[in-house]
């Protein structure tokens, strides 16, 4: 447990030191993963359904 807080800590103290460019380049990663888990997951559970309806 203690070595989490560390590195959650080494973490923070890197982002501190990146400023305001490093904290938007952490912040459109983790949208465009968010992209990418929403497209994977609308391929799987959807789409197939929505292309038999088209095909037919």
């Amino acid at each position: 447990m203690l070595s989490l807080l560390e590195e959650l800590e080494s973490i923070r103290r890197f982002l501190g030191m990146g400023g305001d460019v490093l904290m938007m380049l952490f912040v459109l990663t983790l949208l465009l993963w968010v992209l990418v888990i929403e497209r994977y997951l609308f391929f799987f559970r959807n789409y197939s359904a929505l292309s038999k309806g088209i095909l037919q």
